[in-house]
């Protein structure tokens, strides 16, 4: 796989939405388990009520080179069970 490779959790790969067109928002779960999305770093709950108040169902989802697994299971598990589709984007060879 190369650079910036999109993997896909749920549904096809994709960099915006097919209804719309708009890009799809982009999520990055960091370190520490909070999750970067429009330039503010959130704790899961509150990503999870943000995205759901936004209408939001799909979103590209990367993580920083030290994420732990175990972070970015976390944040996976918690958007398909609110039936966000999620697609992994790869930044590097190291990323869980």
């Amino acid at each position: 796989m190369n650079r910036d490779q999109v993997v896909r959790f749920r549904s096809g790969d994709r960099k915006s939405s097919p209804i719309t067109g708009e890009p799809l928002p982009e999520l990055t779960v960091t370190a520490n388990g909070k999750v970067q999305w429009q330039g503010q770093a959130m704790a899961l709950d509150q990503l999870m009520t943000e995205l759901g108040n936004a209408g939001i169902t799909e979103v590209n989802l990367a993580t920083t080179g030290d994420t732990p697994l175990g972070a970015f299971t976390r944040v996976l598990s918690s958007l398909v069970d609110q039936g966000i589709d999620s697609h992994w984007k790869r930044t590097n060879a190291t990323t869980p």
